[in-house]
């Protein structure tokens, strides 16, 4: 009897050691190694200016080496990059990199080194989980300071969705007391020998210990997105709502006691939920998460955030399903999703401006770069008209862009228009406008005796159509630019 209990025995430790392999943590020395200082060389393009860039510039980030001989860094540490060079912490000698991944919109990264010593004895670091509150995490990087390597110990002091500064996107994020300066960006913060996160943000200049990762659900999301070499980004599912937890407005909504939920107040044109949602439906569930009334879900136990990660979870074209009361009857959904659908774009990187010159006239289209040009506080300072729009930021079958008159560049033939600036324009020659393509076409088609051009204000510029052509080259030279347009419209007439 006892014989049998041990090859019973036995025999459960050698079937648990196949299912459970016994992977060794990485130890303190072998994590530095794969600890990496970014240098990258960048050049941003002038939205102001549209056929101009900035001058070359440099920042220093961080990174670690995952599996495959890959990267892993925030996309901050590298936009708009023109020359990338990484150093191991354990030599002085810098290799050549190239981007091979990025995401700008939850901030990440992937670069390679043709160069295969430089990965040699290198441990990669692999992917761990979602840190619990009061867990202890270890960040490294390559802070300001000095060029050594920094390690830093903390605790985790809150999991919520929060602002990306770098895509003005909210995503899952943990908040770290672990000091996070500028430098750490792309740097891991270890957990059990394990990726937890990466180190992105803080707000050392208005608070202390307060250092925001990214969580290692974004990460995977990511890395998995991008296995066919193309970055597709994440779902959204494009409405406005409002919570529900005034019992008048319950109430009204024709809500029973034990139903809770989000009101749906607009739903975005050409979206995820355009023509599956309406103005007016709750939706009580997603993929079987009850939503409160304040709009967050339980995703462990006692610890709640906001209902939109559980779109986050999902990539591009999967299935969402949900449960949504309508006129007071209760309803099953499911549709696919796509991607966000945005009247004002951006933040925009590796991407030139486009714009379209004639008579001396300058259009574009309104993006949050270009808003940026007053004041980098995400283009709050920018003219109040423009800003409207940015804040509702809801396109619509009349209206998919907003076409700005930008500046005028001073010529004989545009005599009285000389000061006007950041007009945005509603029609052309009679032509409700929508997108700057629209906007171009209007002026191309016109075989009238004027162009007719209505601001949004209802100003008007009007210019003769015989002698703009004649002037169009006098005009670029004065002003060094070398096209009428940008290359994205170089096939349009």
């Amino acid at each position: 009897m006892i014989y049998g209990k041990f090859i019973i025995i036995v025999l459960a430790l050698v079937l648990n050691a196949y299912a459970q392999p016994n992977e060794t943590e990485p130890n303190e020395a072998e994590i530095r190694k794969a600890v990496v200082r970014i240098i990258t060389v960048y050049q941003e393009p002038d939205f102001y200016v549209p056929w101009q860039m900035k001058p070359h510039t440099k920042r220093v980030g961080s990174g670690c080496v995952i599996s495959n001989e890959r990267i892993l860094t925030n996309a901050h540490a590298v936009s708009n990059q023109t020359f990338i060079q990484v150093q191991r912490s354990d030599s002085p000698k810098k290799y050549t990199a190239r981007l091979i991944a990025i995401a700008h919109e939850c901030d990440l990264a992937l670069l390679t080194v043709d160069d295969k010593s430089f990965f040699k004895d290198i441990q990669p670091l692999k992917l761990g989980h979602l840190p619990f509150l009061r867990d202890k995490i270890v960040a490294y990087g390559f802070p300001i300071g000095g060029d050594k390597i920094s390690i830093t110990e903390g605790i985790v002091s809150r999991i919520e969705q929060q602002r990306y500064y770098h895509s003005n996107e909210d995503f899952l994020a943990v908040q770290v007391d672990a000091a996070i300066n500028p430098g750490n960006s792309g740097g891991p913060v270890i957990q059990n020998g394990k990726i937890s996160g990466l180190a992105f943000q803080g707000w050392a200049a208005i608070a202390d210990n307060i250092g925001y990762i990214i969580p290692a659900p974004i990460i995977e999301h990511f890395l998995k997105d991008v296995e066919d070499k193309k970055y597709d980004g994440f779902p959204y599912l494009s409405i406005q709502w409002q919570d529900m937890e005034n019992e008048s407005l319950r109430s009204f909504y024709q809500m029973k006691p034990d139903q809770t939920g989000v009101l749906v107040n607009r739903v975005v044109y050409n979206s995820s939920a355009w023509n599956n949602l309406e103005e007016g439906d709750i939706i009580l569930s997603i993929d079987n998460y009850p939503i409160a009334n304040d709009g967050t879900v339980e995703f462990r136990k006692e610890e709640r955030l906001d209902f939109t990660c559980l779109i986050q979870k999902h990539f591009l074209e999967e299935k969402i399903c949900m449960q949504i009361l309508r006129k007071g009857e209760a309803l099953s959904l499911s549709f696919p999703l796509k991607k966000q659908v945005l009247l004002v774009e951006g933040p925009l990187y590796e991407t030139h401006p486009t714009y379209y010159i004639l008579g001396g006239l300058v259009f574009i289209p309104l993006t949050q770069n270009y808003l940026e040009t007053w004041g980098n506080n995400w283009g709050t300072e920018a003219p109040s008209g423009l800003l409207y729009y940015h804040y509702n930021n809801f396109p619509s079958k009349e209206r998919k862009e907003i076409v700005v008159l930008q500046m005028v560049l001073a010529h004989d033939i545009n005599i009285g228009y000389h000061n006007i600036q950041s007009l945005i324009i509603r029609q052309i020659n009679g032509q409700k406008i929508s997108t700057l393509n629209e906007a171009i076409k209007a002026l191309n088609e016109n075989k009238g005796v004027f162009h007719v051009i209505e601001t949004e204000s209802k100003e008007r510029i009007v210019l003769k159509t015989q002698g703009l052509k004649e002037v169009a080259t006098e005009i670029l030279k004065r002003y060094q630019i070398p096209s009428d347009r940008s290359k994205d419209l170089l096939n349009l007439p």
